[in-house]
């Protein structure tokens, strides 16, 4: 039991090489938030949170994003869609996730959204080097 569970931790918080080359490149590239630069990070969020799939629906969030609610219900308006307020990620077009992640990713600022203290093979996309 204690060896499963030392393995599982070590697993857990190795990065491992990431195959992004399936996950579609942003269909929001709009001037005011996309960054192409970071095209593979948003990547490899959206590998690492839905494995590409935008229709995702989960309690722990919901969308290519795994947005939750709250978060989703902050940023969607900033976004220029108040009226996805309340709306599962899960049931809107993949350019409204995209535009929004952008807006949420706020040039880098945002990225504590995908934190490595709650998923720590998150650290793998955020690793400069790499990219």
């Amino acid at each position: 039991m204690i060896t499963a569970l030392v393995l599982s931790s070590v697993l857990m918080f190795t990065p491992v090489n990431i195959d992004t080359s399936n996950i579609p490149d942003s269909l929001y590239k709009g001037t005011a938030y996309y960054m192409p630069k970071k095209e593979e990070i948003r990547k490899c969020i959206i590998y690492r949170e839905s494995r590409g799939n935008y229709r995702s629906d989960g309690p722990g969030g919901a969308g290519a994003y795994s947005f939750i609610q709250t978060t989703w219900d902050l940023y969607a308006p900033r976004a220029g869609y108040h009226h996805l307020v309340g709306v599962r990620p899960s049931k809107v077009p993949k350019f409204i996730q995209d535009a929004v992640f952008w807006r949420t990713w706020d040039w880098g600022n945002g990225k504590w959204h995908w934190s490595t203290r709650w998923n720590p093979g998150m650290l793998a996309c955020f690793e400069e080097k790499k990219r």
